[in-house]
């Protein structure tokens, strides 16, 4: 019901998504030149000057394809940096969620121990798990820990 809710709204405002945002197709504005016929003939590829124009072309766009390739590179060399970052941030989650779990219940054992004072071996038991848990949760290491 709730993204019923957005498309309507998104609608009414005469917004676009995201995604229709991005399935329309970018034309590139040439200004004066809109109206001018692209395609080549056989005899005007014959002319020295249109050769050398589109010479000149190709080698500006194998200069960009260049300079992209760099950026390429760079973004595959963070795209694996992130990647090592999450799966230390993933791991050094799991220490702390099971050292919470660790600590929390070593506290609650402990907690309740004035209320175990009359039976002696339950008192001393609870107390035993207890310290055990906090030891646990203290000195428990994760997998990237060193």
């Amino acid at each position: 019901m709730r993204k019923e809710e957005i498309q309507k709204s998104i609608e009414s405002d005469g917004l676009t998504s995201p995604i229709e945002q991005q399935s329309e197709p970018k034309s590139i504005s040439r200004g004066a030149f809109s109206r001018v016929k692209r395609q080549l003939s056989n005899s005007d590829l014959k002319n020295p000057a249109v050769g050398r124009l589109l010479l000149s072309q190709n080698d500006k766009y194998e200069q960009e394809i260049g300079s992209l390739e760099e950026y390429k590179e760079k973004y595959y060399d963070a795209d694996k940096r992130a990647a090592v970052f999450l799966e230390r941030i993933n791991g050094i989650k799991e220490g702390i969620n099971s050292r919470s779990v660790f600590l929390t219940f070593g506290g609650i054992l402990l907690g309740a121990l004035p209320s175990l004072w009359s039976r002696q071996f339950l008192f001393w038991a609870v107390a035993l798990i207890g310290i055990i848990f906090l030891l646990i949760g203290f000195f428990r290491k994760s997998k990237n820990d060193k």
